[in-house]
């Protein structure tokens, strides 16, 4: 699905990330910035916050999503009841170290009588883009 946000106007989405980040401010690392993004299809819709360096040489994604069935929510209420999974979901796992890493693969938590699914995933996508530049070099010299 494309993260492109369909859900949020840009105001809500800053005062989310605003929001989370006075509330994280004392467990960022130093010039980690928060981030949402929203997207809506016909199967699901999803709510990612990325914590990233300024580098990027650190990124942390997490991902929750309901499936856009007859057991969902109404929209409204489905946003906001991602965007509290996620804040109580990061805070935890800010509290315990940033441990454990982040799942690929989706997984199912209860939370307000929901199921939501989780995903996330930690990388460098400095080193990242380092790699595909000198992979893209040698392809250029064969």
């Amino acid at each position: 699905m494309a993260m492109v946000d369909t859900v949020f106007t840009d105001d809500e989405r800053h005062e989310v990330e605003r929001a989370m980040h006075k509330a994280f401010k004392g467990r960022l690392q130093p010039g980690e910035a928060i981030a949402v993004r929203a997207a809506v299809d016909a199967e699901r819709l999803s709510v990612t916050v990325e914590l990233a360096d300024g580098d990027r040489e650190d990124v942390t994604r997490f991902e929750a999503a309901f499936a856009l069935d007859d057991d969902a929510p109404a929209l409204a209420d489905a946003r906001a009841t991602l965007v509290e999974f996620l804040h109580a979901f990061i805070d935890e796992w800010l509290r315990d170290g940033r441990w454990p890493r982040p799942h690929l693969d989706w997984k199912v938590y209860a939370f307000s009588g929901y199921d939501v699914h989780l995903r996330g995933e930690s990388l460098n996508e400095k080193l990242e883009a380092m790699a595909d530049a000198l992979l893209a070099a040698g392809d250029a010299t064969e």
